[in-house]
Formats: C-alpha cells, sequence, structure tokens
C-alpha cells in the first residue's frame, strides 16, 4: 500500500480552517462523550473569534477543556491527541497485534 489511508486531521494549525465538528470527533476519539466534545468545541471556536486569530494549538485547547472537564481530565484529554496526530503523521502503516 504506497497512499496513506485517508484520516480526517486535527482541526489544529495553519493548514486548514478551524472546524468545531472536526474538533469534537477528535475529542469523542479521545474517549470524550459526544456533549462534552462539542461544549469543548463550541469555546474553542468562541475563543478563536474573541481573540481574532484562526488558529488553536494544544495548550490552548487544554486551557478551554479544562473548565469543562477539569484540569487532570484536560491533560489526559489533550495527551490523548497528540498521541493522535502523532500516529496521524506516520508514514508506515500501523499494524495492531
Amino acid at each position: 500500500m504506497s497512499e496513506r489511508r485517508h484520516v480526517t486531521p486535527l482541526p489544529l494549525g495553519d493548514e486548514i480552517p478551524f472546524s468545531k465538528g472536526l474538533m469534537a470527533r477528535a475529542l469523542v476519539v479521545t474517549g470524550l462523550d459526544p456533549e462534552r466534545a462539542y461544549l469543548i468545541a463550541h469555546r474553542a471556536d468562541r475563543d478563536l473569534a474573541e481573540r481574532g486569530v484562526s488558529t488553536l494549538d494544544l495548550d490552548r485547547l487544554g486551557e478551554l477543556a479544562a473548565d469543562v472537564i477539569g484540569n487532570e481530565h484536560a491533560a489526559i484529554t489533550v495527551g490523548r491527541l497528540k498521541r493522535l496526530s502523532a500516529l496521524q503523521q506516520l508514514e508506515q502503516p500501523l499494524l495492531l497485534l
């Protein structure tokens, strides 16, 4: 298999515009329930608008998530998002045995 499989990227950085839906989906993948995931994504979207910027880093997302799910769970969620992002960047296929 020489082509990378399609993976929905995390909606962070300059490559694609921020999307509440993509962010909520990424948060659900980390184990959050959809309601909290959407609430965090909504807060992130509002934060971007208030600050007049178009990108969000994981540290800022963690701060916003802490308001919803607490510091400990936010740290776990951000850690999982970092691992998800690293997996998405792999050039080789990932085999789970």
